[in-house]
């Protein structure tokens, strides 16, 4: 298990979570007093609180609040972008949180999980092709949304005043500058890569010779020596 320094989902990314601080105060005295104003400093402090949720419905928290709009005018622009953002950068990664901790990834390729799954390992490797999806979605986040540039395309092409976008870099630069996070990220892709690729070539190894293996004793023994060495050869290939 790799250490988590990341923002949100206790329960997934331990102590060394990094928890959003309050939002920063916005010096125009106009502004800060503006009701448009409260509405959106409400908005997006329920979003991080949602981020650092550690139930199992925080991904569907973070879902619902990017969705759902409380500002109006210029702060509803910022409000749906930041939100938007944020959600692309965090989702995928407390998506393979949650498959880490269940189905194979739990379990490994236990005898318990041969026995059940068996000849045709449906469920495993549906849980390996989602996890692939998940880890190639965090590797692009990791590649392109950690940049200032990356967050403000999501502003399109409204035209707003430079208070506007301050208030939108103070909220998303959270993420956009913290290298720590970003290099998490990378962390997570090369601890999960290599064990997704190997439990993916022993499962499709025995389905594709469902009909020469059997389970005996808790052990797979294959119709012919040539078989048995292959798959000795595989499962000796562990790489993590």
């Amino acid at each position: 298990m790799i250490k988590k320094a990341l923002i949100g989902i206790a329960a997934f990314l331990g102590a060394g979570a990094i928890v959003f601080g309050a939002l920063i105060a916005i010096n125009s005295g106009d502004t800060k007093n503006s009701q448009d104003y409260e509405s959106y400093r409400a908005a997006m402090e329920a979003f991080r609180d949602a981020t650092n949720d550690s139930s199992a419905n925080a991904t569907t928290r973070i879902n619902n609040l990017a969705d759902n709009i409380e500002s109006t005018g210029d702060y509803a622009i910022i409000e749906r972008a930041a939100k938007s953002y944020m959600r692309d950068v965090l989702v995928p990664y407390y998506e393979v949180a949650e498959l880490q901790n269940k189905g194979i990834y739990k379990s490994g390729i236990s005898p318990e999980l041969i026995k059940m799954q068996q000849p045709d390992f449906v469920d495993a490797l549906s849980e390996i092709s989602t996890m692939n999806e998940k880890l190639t979605q965090v590797q692009n986040i990791a590649d392109n949304l950690f940049l200032r540039d990356a967050a403000e395309k999501y502003l399109g092409e409204n035209e707003l005043d430079g208070k506007y976008i301050k208030i939108f870099n103070d909220e998303t630069k959270r993420i956009y500058d913290d290298v720590k996070l970003r290099q998490n990220y990378y962390e997570f892709v090369n601890t999960y890569r290599p064990k997704t690729d190997y439990y993916s070539k022993i499962l499709n190894f025995l389905v594709a010779n469902k009909n020469n293996w059997h389970l005996d004793d808790d052990k797979i023994s294959f119709k012919t020596t040539a078989l048995t060495n292959q798959y000795n050869a595989i499962v000796s290939n562990k790489n993590f």
